[in-house]
C-alpha cells in the first residue's frame, strides 16, 4: 500500500463525488501513468485500468 497526500486524498474524493453525481458505472484509466496513482480500492466504483485490459488480452492471444 501507498502512502497518499493530501492533495492526492482530496482528488480522489472529488473523483469520487463526481462518479456519484453522475450515476457513473466506472472510471476509465486511458492513460498509461494513471494506474501509476490511482489504486483500486481507491474509489467507490469499478476502475477500468486500459493498460492492464490490454495485456491480458494480449497474453490470451499469445497463449491461445
Amino acid at each position: 500500500m501507498y502512502q497518499t497526500s493530501n492533495g492526492m486524498r482530496t482528488m480522489l474524493q472529488i473523483a469520487n463525488r463526481i462518479l456519484s453525481e453522475k450515476n457513473a458505472d466506472a472510471l476509465i484509466l486511458g492513460c498509461t501513468e494513471l494506474p501509476l496513482i490511482i489504486q483500486e480500492n481507491d474509489l467507490d466504483t469499478l476502475i477500468l485500468d486500459t493498460t492492464q485490459i490490454h495485456i491480458d488480452a494480449i497474453l490470451s492471444y499469445m497463449l491461445a
